[in-house]
């Protein structure tokens, strides 16, 4: 399984992780003016996605969706890319009815603490989905708080 093909950011953050005063602060710019505050602005997201190619991690809370073919093997653990990992929000499958469920949290087990963070099988029974590709699990990644924590730390 690709899981990269299967991992995609399904909200954009407003939040970049840095702000335009500390910007400006950082590069030395004392005026007000509103062009070039609004050129800064602009450039805001594409460094903020930059910084987190670089550092392959998520840097403001993000909702990512990872969708599989079918549910891993009972022994596999699947990393989850652009830690760190927050929580997993849902993990939903489509049953032999066709209707879609949502596992309980029992049935996995969520790493957390690990970089990247991990995802895998509960103790008990795992059903098996009737659709491929229709195994879909929302997951929370990014830090709270502001970017120059981050990179210091």
């Amino acid at each position: 399984m690709d899981l990269l093909n299967g991992f995609k950011r399904i909200t954009e953050p407003t939040d970049q992780g840095v702000t335009l005063t500390e910007v400006k602060d950082h590069v030395g710019i004392e005026d007000d003016d509103d062009m070039l505050d609004a050129v800064i602005s602009s450039m805001l997201p594409a460094a903020r996605r930059t910084v987190e190619n670089l550092l392959w991690r998520t840097i403001p809370i993000t909702t990512y969706k990872l969708t599989l073919d079918r549910f891993p093997h009972s022994d596999h653990i699947i990393e989850l890319p652009e830690p760190p990992l927050i929580r997993i929000q849902s993990i939903q499958y489509v049953d032999q009815e066709g209707n879609t469920q949502t596992l309980d949290e029992d049935q996995y087990q969520v790493d957390s603490v690990s970089e990247p963070g991990r995802l895998a099988p509960g103790r008990g029974p795992r059903p098996e989905p009737l659709v491929p590709a229709r195994v879909v699990a929302d997951t929370i990644a990014g830090h709270a708080g502001p970017l120059a924590g981050i990179l210091a730390g």
